[in-house]
């Protein structure tokens, strides 16, 4: 992550692309692979899926038990 945005606040990624302005908090966390996850489960699951497939993301939005963000 770059870091905050000087003017608008927001979070921009490294790939250019921002987070959404209602996002008041981001926690750093461990990332895995979808294919590391497969047989555990996690509070909040943050999928980003630009070039996921499908097998891949289904298995890896399942393994969120309160909250999915894609």
């Amino acid at each position: 992550m770059n870091g905050l945005g000087a003017r608008t606040g927001r979070i921009h990624l490294q790939d250019g692309r921002a987070l959404p302005e209602n996002y008041k908090q981001l926690i750093r966390g461990n990332a895995v692979t979808a294919d590391r996850i497969q047989g555990k489960f996690v509070d909040a699951v943050f999928i980003c899926a630009d070039e996921m497939r499908k097998e891949l993301f289904c298995g890896a939005a399942s393994r969120g038990r309160e909250v999915i963000t894609l």
